[in-house]
């Protein structure tokens, strides 16, 4: 039953039609902190016993809370209070509470709870409290929430997560003027709990952010938030339809870096599988398989957090598409240069050939290139003797030209000086020999002293190290 505002006489005709169609509770969602004028109504209101009137408990808003209508019994009465999560909408039902003592409103149950309970009574069903301090209807146990740092809830009473059914359709609506000028002889309202309230959107409406939508003009009339709350308790105890429950809080935070396990695993994989193209696919497949649980989850009963799992899933598979592969891929070009080489063992030519095939088909240039430069240090770096150095060049005959320009400037000179070290072995006099070692030398103090200049690259100052110790070698190779 909904209307902007009722005066004394149309809600005495009010009350006289519902009472004549016999339903089995009438919840006056109106605030009525003052006594009422009409004799009629006076009476009306005392002697109406499935009549549920409202209060309102105190708050940090109002101090002593709102007074309930005077000519209502005390046990007819429920407060009307929301409790409102920390981004203003309301996702909990506070079933009862101990009242405080400077309180206004003496009720210890919800409106809508009463109202439900005058409802069930025609099913024998009777509330009551377990050993653990759980309120219980029936067959139907309403676990108490537990103190959630992680959410900062204050757990005071008794609370349970809302279950809402559709923002349009959670119940037959009428207004007054309607009710009143239907036919006598229609019952509209037997056997049925009739909501009395206002929807009017004035200068201090009466709505409320829900689920549904936050805005002012997107929220939920009041007396249709109570009748959300109605319609959860009696199919949760007469049609057994599940509560929204969470889990402990030590698997909550099981469930949320879990799946940062699952988002690294899966971004790793690709990461190393070399099919980074696949990242942003995979996560927006593995974002929706998230949200998939999430929503059977739901309709099975279980409310599980959504956004920090999906937050630490991002956060852990964001990272690896950015990360370069590369590295893989060098060390997998090194064993295939070696695979080459180890294949065409005494024939240079052709695994020059095939290098450089290698070289130009290779879908990523970097690797391939540090790859080969890393095959021609180790080389040049495994000479400890003269005569390691003096055979070096014929090692190194598969490389390819031209060469990289990271080394075309510099593995040329190696290669020279290994010629002329093994030029100069190769003669017999000792004096002549000596002349052509000394030639090899100065070569790589220039070679060295040129690379100092470009000690900014990595590979420079390998190149340096290398030919200073070349240098060391063939003057005590005496």
């Amino acid at each position: 039953m909904i209307g902007a505002s009722i005066s004394e006489k149309s809600l005495d005709k009010l009350l006289v039609k519902l009472n004549q169609q016999k339903p089995r509770a009438i919840g006056l969602d109106i605030y009525r902190d003052f006594p009422a004028e009409d004799k009629n109504l006076i009476s009306r209101l005392k002697q109406t016993q499935k009549l549920i009137g409202i209060c309102k408990g105190s708050d940090t808003t109002n101090i002593q809370g709102i007074k309930p209508p005077p000519e209502i019994p005390i046990v007819n009465l429920g407060f009307n209070d929301f409790v409102r999560d920390r981004d203003a909408v309301i996702r909990r039902y506070l079933l009862f509470m101990n009242p405080e003592v400077t309180s206004l409103c003496p009720a210890s149950y919800a409106f809508s709870l009463q109202l439900t309970f005058l409802y069930l009574q025609s099913f024998e069903i009777r509330p009551q409290f377990t050993r653990a301090g759980n309120f219980q209807l029936g067959n139907t146990v309403f676990e108490n929430f537990s103190p959630r740092s992680s959410y900062n809830i204050d757990p005071n009473g008794g609370q349970i997560l809302l279950n809402y059914r559709s923002s349009k359709y959670i119940a037959e609506q009428v207004t007054l003027t309607q009710f009143l000028s239907s036919p006598v002889n229609s019952s509209p309202a037997k056997d049925r709990i009739v909501l009395i309230g206002s929807v009017a959107k004035g200068d201090f409406p009466d709505t409320w952010a829900t689920p549904y939508g936050s805005p002012l003009n997107e929220q939920m009339p009041g007396v249709l938030v109570q009748a959300q709350m109605v319609s959860q308790i009696l199919s949760t105890v007469l049609d057994n339809r599940p509560l929204i429950k969470i889990l402990p809080e030590l698997m909550e935070w099981l469930w949320i870096f879990g799946w940062s396990t699952v988002g690294a695993s899966i971004s790793l994989g690709l990461w190393r599988l070399r099919f980074t193209q696949l990242s942003t696919p995979s996560i927006l497949i593995t974002m929706t398989c998230l949200a998939g649980i999430c929503y059977l989850a739901l309709m099975l009963g279980w409310w599980l957090p959504l956004i920090p799992a999906m937050v630490t899933l991002l956060s852990s598979m964001i990272p690896m598409p950015v990360v370069p592969s590369y590295p893989l891929d060098q060390l997998d070009f090194q064993r295939t240069l070696e695979l080459i080489i180890e294949a065409y063992d005494g024939n240079l030519a052709d695994a020059r050939v095939a290098v450089g095939y290698l070289i130009n088909s290779s879908p990523r240039k970097r690797p391939a290139i540090q790859g080969l430069i890393s095959v021609a240090m180790d080389a040049l770096n495994s000479c400890q003797t003269i005569e390691g150095i003096a055979t070096v060049a014929n090692q190194l005959a598969w490389i390819p030209s031209p060469l990289p320009k990271a080394i075309n400037s510099v593995l040329p000179l190696f290669l020279q000086i290994s010629q002329g070290v093994r030029t100069a072995l190769d003669v017999t006099p000792v004096v002549r020999q000596r002349e052509l070692l000394n030639e090899s030398i100065n070569a790589l103090r220039f070679l060295s002293a040129s690379l100092a200049s470009e000690s900014f690259s990595r590979e420079a100052a390998t190149f340096r190290s290398i030919a200073l110790d070349w240098i060391i070698i063939l003057i005590y190779s005496d």
